[in-house]
């Protein structure tokens, strides 16, 4: 469950156009190409 409520943080903050995708990354602690790969599966 942990899990899903990561995934929805970073949707979150990526839909909220905050930050850049790598700033996202650093700020929840996962390399870019994670997020990259998260966002390409459609998670």
């Amino acid at each position: 469950m942990n899990q899903l409520r990561d995934i929805g943080a970073l949707k979150a903050d990526n839909e909220a156009r905050i930050s850049s995708k790598v700033g996202i990354a650093k700020k929840h602690g996962i390399s870019a190409v994670t997020l990259w790969l998260y966002a390409s599966n459609g998670k």
